[in-house]
């Protein structure tokens, strides 16, 4: 995301809540006195109880409505959500990550950027309701008809959250995010399930995300005093649409990228296969949320901060991969290991055919316990076109390859997918160190000590795992988990003293400082 050539602010507030009762020119984009580090620790730590508390009831609800549902029924509302996020996708249009990103704002930047992303989102919403039975009928599935109409209707439920919630992750309003994202998913989860044990089906999830966008939305206006005007500065939208449009293109192909498999796996193979497919790749993202994504999500908040400081810059993102990959790379190992039990423990033995999906699926997240934060860092330094590039060539590559492997199953696709990532980090090691002058030696390190650790992790626990006999009772399921867990804990934090003491210390005086604080 480039800097905006526009002329600066010419001392107009926005008026964002003060989310700590200290020092802030804010909304500004100005000067920010105050340590750095310490407000990024402080919205790390909100984030983290966000994407925590919040995943963990998102599996709560998500395993019990795994039992009551069929694969089919998941298959269907996957497929759904794939249309809708891709419409979300030009609703939004960039300005939420330009809004973040832009060194000053004018009062007209916001209510631009709200009233122009309201109006799209509305506009594609009736789209989607007017084709839904043609696209249902192309992809030969007629009960997704009904769905997309219905569930469009999150569009712009969704607009109507995207430039407060901006302005307050600009103002590292992280605690007011959380609240009421733990609200609305609360709230949404219980819908969701009442909908699914009175029969609902597939109306059960879309009850649920439905539920979630519109308490998210009441919540974030009750606590922000931030209201638009009725009117929109084309020379804001201006000011705004130079980072939007490479933001809506890094999206989009990201999109692509992400959501291929699914849409491909619905289309060519059906909706049961999708299901068990997708309930692989949710735990996936359940775990991606509630570790390296804690860190990702105020990473260009932080970043932008330093743009103008390069050596500062290149420090503070080689600390947030080196914390991301040491946290990340034990958690996909560990749960690697665990999953032959803990899947069918969680969601039902109906979901066997998931492990491996999510096995596989976890080669892929060790390594983007990393990869989280390069696009993240050029969007920042000013290189959007940059990073554009490496996601349109990421599309492209992980497109082909799950083309190629569906007709092999899903198996195959989900080895297709992690293949992509892997294929392609070449060239985005290439894009950082032309960038950000990033030493290669001191990024791959950050990655390679914690992978072999995770290697030791995985072939202890699944080993021990082969010699002990099933475990037949709940209880006996639950000691195994248990048991492989603190395992797994030992022998990473024994290796990790002699491979990456550093960043364990250095993760650890955080904690301290933390709770000191």
């Amino acid at each position: 995301m480039t800097s905006s050539d526009a002329q600066p602010a010419v001392g107009v507030r926005v008026p964002v809540p003060e989310t700590e009762p200290t020092d802030r020119t804010a909304g500004t984009g100005g000067p920010v006195p105050g340590d750095l580090r310490s407000r990024t620790v402080n919205s790390a730590f909100w984030v983290a109880a966000d994407k925590w508390v919040n995943r963990l009831a998102s599996l709560v609800v998500f395993a019990v409505i795994g039992r009551l549902l069929d694969p089919s029924d998941i298959g269907v509302a996957a497929l759904a959500a794939t249309f809708v996020a891709l419409f979300q996708v030009f609703a939004e249009q960039g300005f939420s990550d330009a809004l973040v990103q832009r060194k000053e704002l004018d009062r007209e930047h916001p209510e631009s950027a709200f009233w122009v992303s309201l109006g799209s989102s509305a506009l594609l919403a009736g789209l989607l309701v007017a084709f839904a039975g043609p696209i249902a009928r192309a992809l030969g599935a007629p009960e997704l008809a009904p769905v997309l109409q219905v569930l469009c209707v999150t569009l712009p439920l969704a607009a109507l959250s995207l430039t407060p919630a901006a302005l307050l992750q600009r103002d590292f309003g992280f605690k007011r995010l959380t609240q009421r994202r733990v609200v609305a998913n609360l709230l949404g989860g219980v819908v969701g399930v009442v909908v699914a044990l009175l029969g609902g089906g597939v109306w059960a999830i879309v009850a649920q995300s439905i539920t979630s966008a519109a308490v998210g939305v009441v919540v974030l206006w009750a606590v922000l005093p931030w209201r638009p005007r009725l009117r929109v500065s084309w020379r804001a939208v201006r000011d705004l649409r130079g980072v939007g449009l490479s933001v809506i293109g890094i999206q989009l192909f990201a999109f692509v990228n992400a959501q291929a498999d699914k849409f491909v796996i619905g289309a060519f193979i059906s909706p049961t296969a999708l299901g068990y497919y997708y309930v692989g790749t949710r735990i996936i993202g359940i775990l991606s949320d509630v570790q390296t994504a804690v860190i990702q999500s105020v990473s260009l908040t932080a970043l932008s901060r330093v743009q103008d400081d390069m050596p500062r810059f290149r420090r503070a993102f080689l600390s947030l991969t080196a914390a991301s990959a040491v946290i990340g790379v034990f958690t996909y190992a560990t749960f690697a290991a665990l999953a032959p039990v803990v899947v069918p423990l969680v969601f039902g033995t109906q979901w066997e055919r998931s492990v491996p999906v999510a096995q596989i699926l976890c080669v892929m997240g060790a390594l983007n316990s990393v990869l989280v934060f390069d696009r993240t860092a050029l969007i920042a330094a000013g290189r959007s076109r940059l990073a554009l590039l490496i996601t349109a060539v990421q599309c492209v590559v992980g497109v082909a390859a799950v083309l190629v492997s569906v007709p092999w199953g899903v198996i195959a696709v989900a080895v297709a997918v992690t293949a992509r990532q892997y294929l392609v980090w070449p060239l985005r090691l290439r894009a950082l160190r032309s960038a950000l002058g990033l030493s290669l030696i001191a990024y791959l390190r950050q990655w390679a000590a914690p992978a072999l650790a995770g290697l030791a992790v995985f072939g202890t626990v699944s080993g021990a795992f082969a010699l002990l006999p099933a475990a037949g009772s709940l209880w006996a399921q639950l000691g195994m988990v248990a048991g492989g867990g603190l395992g797994a804990l030992l022998v990473y934090l024994g290796l990790g003293l002699l491979l990456f003491r550093g960043t364990l210390t250095d993760l650890t005086s955080v904690a301290r400082g933390r709770r000191s604080g």
